[in-house]
């Protein structure tokens, strides 16, 4: 975001490379399912190979144990408890786009590397699920570090205090509480130094080389 420029002359949609999706789409949309003696369409049954149905019980017991009180997901249960039905509806969505002519038959069946493929999704679904409410139970205070550190990476400096971050620092900009609290969490991570010799009204901190682009020690 914020550098995704256009120039003259660039090329458009491809129509091309979207029609063949388009025509999958409205293929499946068009699907006029068989009715039975009653006068009531008869789905189309999807079930797993042998070999899909091992690898999604691996992926449901591995998902369900991260989900213990010590687990990866003990603070995510909402999300991984879903996260396996939504990988199967993803493996529906893949093997009927890539045969799409199946809908017309009574029943197929999904192969292992359709839900290899599903799963692999399913997965970054879920890590990504879990980064997004992690983020947003996360401590404003983090957040606001993080911003000051890519601003100091991006503008260098040797030394910093409260008045340089509310002035000059990354927008939003932080209220002078906020500023305090979030330079003292720098320093006990070890990003600042309070440098007592050039504080006065206000603390002074030493900005690790790391991030200043000098050496202190010159």
């Amino acid at each position: 975001m914020g550098r995704r420029f256009e120039n003259d002359g660039e090329p458009g949609l491809n129509q091309g490379r979207t029609k063949p999706f388009a025509a999958l789409v409205h293929q499946l949309l068009k699907h006029d399912p068989p009715l039975d003696g009653y006068g009531r369409p008869l789905p189309h049954k999807v079930t797993l190979s042998a070999g899909a149905t091992r690898e999604r019980r691996r992926f449901h017991n591995a998902v369900e144990s991260m989900m213990e009180e010590s687990g990866d997901l003990a603070d995510c249960r909402d999300i991984g408890a879903k996260c396996v039905s939504q990988t199967c509806k993803v493996a529906l969505v893949l093997h009927l786009a890539e045969s799409p002519l199946l809908i017309s038959q009574p029943a197929s069946e999904i192969t292992g590397s359709t839900w290899a493929a599903a799963q692999s999704i399913g997965a970054w679904f879920l890590a990504e699920a879990v980064r997004v409410q992690r983020a947003a139970d996360e401590d404003p205070t983090v957040e606001a570090a993080r911003r000051i550190l890519d601003w100091l990476q991006k503008c260098p400096r040797e030394t910093l205090n409260s008045s340089v971050v509310m002035q000059m620092g990354p927008r939003p900009r932080l209220k002078a509480n906020e500023v305090a609290r979030v330079l003292t969490l720098l320093s006990d991570l070890g990003y600042l130094r309070p440098d007592l010799e050039q504080s006065t009204r206000r603390m002074v901190y030493r900005v690790h080389p790391a991030l200043a682009g000098v050496d202190h020690e010159k």
